[in-house]
């Protein structure tokens, strides 16, 4: 088996996974989710009750 076949794709691959996260982060609307993902998590570790 060439080697090649194989590390070409998986570069390829990771690369577009890399620009898609960047390019996530970078947009307002990418911001916005990221931003409200962070606030839930550190509402919900602060509320006073337990949940199921």
């Amino acid at each position: 088996m060439d080697i090649d076949l194989v590390i070409a794709p998986s570069v390829a691959t990771a690369t577009c996974l890399l620009i898609t996260a960047i390019s996530l982060l970078i947009t307002r609307r990418g911001r916005r989710l990221w931003i409200s993902a962070s606030s839930a998590k550190s509402v919900d570790a602060r509320s006073p009750r337990q949940t199921a």
